[in-house]
């Protein structure tokens, strides 16, 4: 079938305590993977993983979020896979895991914080719950 574009995604098992999203989303404008790679690194919530330097599955992730000494080894970021970042004719793919029990923590924090309208700037909601729980300071980098 020479004519038939397809995309195909194939996912390594073992997962452990965490889900994986396969992701593919239709792009506006020439985006480039290096492009993608830049943006993720600077999004609040949103950690790039390599497999090379050890993540090769979830269980990975999960020691490491261990050895972070975070409370209960909660990732409440988003890990995603950057050798999975992928784009092809104006469709970007990746792989991402996210740990379903933690993820949840900061952005139920923002959303009380707005409805008790105790902070108006929604990105400085994210700034505040992410230093207070020793998440990532991406507003360092961006």
């Amino acid at each position: 079938m020479p004519d038939l574009n397809i995309t195909t995604v194939a996912i390594k098992v073992p997962t452990t305590l965490m889900h994986i999203h396969t992701i593919n989303a239709n792009l506006n404008n020439g985006t480039s993977e290096d492009e993608i790679i830049d943006l993720l690194s600077k999004t609040p919530r949103v950690l790039l993983v390599k497999a090379r330097d050890g993540f090769k599955s979830t269980a990975h992730i999960m020691e490491w979020a261990r050895d972070l000494n975070r409370k209960r080894s909660d990732l409440n970021e988003i890990a995603v896979w950057e050798e999975s970042i992928h784009v092809n004719d104006g469709e970007v793919f990746y792989m991402q895991a996210i740990h379903q029990e933690s993820d949840i923590v900061p952005e139920n924090v923002d959303a009380i914080r707005a409805v008790m309208k105790l902070e108006s700037d929604p990105m400085k909601s994210v700034q505040k719950t992410d230093s207070s729980m020793g998440l990532k300071p991406w507003w360092k980098y961006s």
